[in-house]
């Protein structure tokens, strides 16, 4: 695919690279030559590049490309094939984006949004909501529609979450709060002489809102699933991870069945290689873990892991909320923690 800077023509300047390097993931996260083209195999018209015309939907139909993957890959495509070159993201702002931080990292971030969000006048719930509203808006006259339509969805699919959680660790969480007889109670309010139990401060329900999921796997990462909480979340993962593969799998034997040339096979080579090794059986679970096995030896760093797995695997499009708004906010994670290499999983905290 030629530079959209060279058909114009443009000054070539670092963003026309920005522009050449998201074709060049589109070809490594879908084995297809160009994303301006809607097969994806045949060669895109010049004015197709030049317009931004890309199909980057074929990123959700890519077998064995977990939802969570697909969603920032679309996110983060949109931007860099933007045909204004100044609305492209600089290189640094390319590698802190969600897709890729692993597991861990989403979690931290979360945390430090979570912890960000109290000195915010607004709730995240509003901002995520106001983010995606303007993204949808400004759409048309930016030529990037996939990122408005991309918020709108995960700010829909962020809400009610409660009922998507295993009841197990979900209740744990959701329901530390104090409870009291109605005589003890107010024996307590009475002899503290303000109304209130002391018990009762800094703690509120749960409700179904993004913000309140923020808290959830705040306080979730920081006390992880243990005993009987653990089985059904390494089942579920379990299972996802099987679904990815047998979708390869299957994505792979009809490409075999299929008569091509071998410059084709040659196209598609790269891309099976690096989604079976991103998407081996199991490959959600985190390192260590086993389904079936004893899970009590398992450690507070694996089971924080799989806290983390579990909740980007149900919430595809939380990283992304995430990211968004920690930029609208001023919340943008230090480099530690953009990185993931150094920063530490232990120390604890309490249910905030």
């Amino acid at each position: 695919t030629p530079r959209r800077e060279m058909l114009k023509p443009q000054p070539l300047t670092p963003a026309a690279d920005i522009w050449a390097m998201g074709v060049v993931f589109y070809f490594v996260l879908t084995g297809w030559a160009s994303p301006f083209s809607e097969s994806g195999r045949d060669v895109p018209t010049n004015a197709a590049i030049i317009n931004g015309r890309h199909h980057l939907q074929n990123l959700m139909r890519v077998k064995g490309l977990h939802p969570r993957r697909a969603l920032e890959a679309r996110h983060l495509l949109a931007s860099m094939l933007a045909p204004d070159p100044a609305s492209r993201p600089n290189a640094a702002e390319v590698c802190d984006h969600p897709l890729f931080w692993d597991d861990d990292v989403a979690m931290r971030n979360v945390a430090a949004l979570h912890a960000r969000s109290a000195s915010v006048q607004r709730e995240m719930s509003g901002v995520l909501n106001d983010i995606a509203t303007d993204a949808l808006l400004s759409g048309a006259s930016s030529g990037n529609s996939d990122r408005g339509a991309l918020l709108a969805a995960a700010s829909m699919d962020l809400t009610d979450w409660k009922r998507m959680v295993d009841p197990g660790i979900r209740d744990r969480i959701t329901k530390h709060l104090v409870k009291e007889s109605p005589a003890v109670a107010a024996g307590k309010n009475a002899a503290a002489g303000n109304g209130k139990s002391k018990t009762d401060v800094g703690r509120k329900p749960y409700g179904d809102g993004f913000a309140d999921l923020l808290r959830f796997c705040r306080n979730a990462y920081e006390h992880p699933p243990a005993g009987d909480e653990i089985a059904p979340i390494v089942d579920a993962l379990a299972e996802a991870s099987d679904a990815l593969e047998s979708s390869l799998a299957s994505d792979f034997d009809e490409k075999s069945d299929e008569k091509s040339d071998e410059k084709s096979d040659a196209r598609t080579t790269a891309s099976y290689e690096l989604r079976s090794v991103a998407n081996r059986p199991r490959a959600l679970l985190p390192p260590g873990v086993v389904q079936g096995t004893a899970y009590r030896r398992l450690t507070r760093r694996q089971r924080r892991a799989l806290f983390a797995a579990y909740v980007t695997h149900l919430f595809p499009g939380l990283p992304l909320a995430v990211h968004e708004c920690a930029v609208a906010v001023g919340a943008e994670p230090t480099r530690e923690t953009k990185r993931g290499g150094n920063a530490k999983n232990g120390g604890g905290g309490g249910n905030k």
